[in-house]
């Protein structure tokens, strides 16, 4: 019997068994398969098929932490390439219910330009109804994909806060910094940034005491505190941090920013601590993984923040091309 369903012509959704089913990949036509799973594939089970088997496994948990939104992009071409060469795709995770249908969202609202809420009701037209469950942490992961458009698009303050929210997550469980953890991601935070500092940024913010420049404006994480934090779940104020939950029309105090390479070595081994300057060792601000509130009242989680009366904003003077 065949379990797996018909998502539209030329794609199903199924579980790690029907993957391992070589009557049912045969009678259905399966020539390309996209796990989604952290147990590699045992491709033994589609050796004596009479089709080749195209594949691709994505390496993830089931897991509210785990990234699947950066992969979206991937997981969408392989199977879009697939359609469009008439092959039949299949998209598994272990039970179905999860990751792979995850991706299946995510495809249809990529290509059928549909909202999450759409895409859903959609799905559950053609397969289980309580098989369309994805974890709580995948749900916000297609919200966000969702605020993006439909796109994975790196260059954002929605996917950097993203990424920086996961980081956050897993040192908080780690109880500090893990200096792979950290190394990765200012590696790729340093790759999405530089395009954008080097044909936008025109802004520059400098230790106030010795001039030297600490970061640019592309880094500075914008906040408001009546929206925007739902998206990602974060951490909400204790009852020991809303003295300033009442306060109106308060401008802020603070700078917050996403994490720069310089500041690597006061990240480590801590949850939270002092930010001093790296050239004259002033103490410019302080930061926290668990998040801290700006003077505006609004709660920024992680919070990297930085003093404005300890910085300095300066106007960054392009060279002008020269006529010939």
């Amino acid at each position: 019997m065949i379990k797996m369903k018909l998502v539209k012509p030329g794609l199903f959704i199924g579980t790690r068994e029907d993957a391992n089913n070589i009557e049912n990949l045969r009678q259905c036509n399966i020539n390309r398969i996209l796990t989604i799973d952290s147990q590699v594939p045992d491709e033994r089970h589609v050796a004596v098929t009479d089709n080749k088997i195209t594949r691709l496994h994505v390496d993830c948990l089931d897991e509210p932490t785990a990234d699947l939104l950066s992969l979206f992009d991937r997981c969408i071409q392989f199977i879009e390439e697939g359609i469009r060469n008439n092959e039949t795709v299949l998209v598994h995770c272990l039970s179905g219910v999860s990751r792979s249908v995850t991706i299946i969202l995510a495809y249809l609202m990529k290509t059928e330009s549909l909202t999450l809420d759409k895409a859903v009701s959609r799905l559950k037209q053609v397969y289980y109804e309580d098989k369309v469950n994805p974890n709580p942490g995948f749900m916000k992961q297609l919200r966000l994909y969702e605020v993006m458009e439909n796109t994975v698009d790196e260059s954002s303050k929605v996917f950097k806060q993203f990424k920086l929210k996961l980081l956050a997550d897993q040192i908080k469980e780690n109880g500090a910094a893990n200096k792979e953890l950290m190394t990765e991601f200012l590696k790729e935070a340093t790759s999405r940034n530089a395009m954008t500092t080097a044909s936008n940024d025109l802004q520059q913010y400098k230790c106030k005491k010795c001039r030297i420049t600490l970061f640019h404006s592309t880094s500075i994480v914008e906040h408001d505190p009546n929206q925007g934090s739902h998206l990602f779940g974060w951490q909400k104020p204790t009852s020991q941090t809303t003295g300033l939950a009442n306060t109106n029309n308060v401008a802020c105090t603070s700078v917050f920013i996403d994490p720069v390479e310089w500041m690597s070595s006061f990240l480590l081994g801590s949850i939270e601590g002092k930010l001093l300057c790296p050239k004259c060792n002033c103490r410019l601000g302080s930061f926290n993984w668990s998040g801290m509130q700006c003077s505006c009242a609004a709660w920024i989680t992680p919070a990297f923040q930085f003093h404005k009366n300890k910085i300095d904003q300066v106007l960054k003077i392009n060279a002008i091309p020269s006529h010939t």
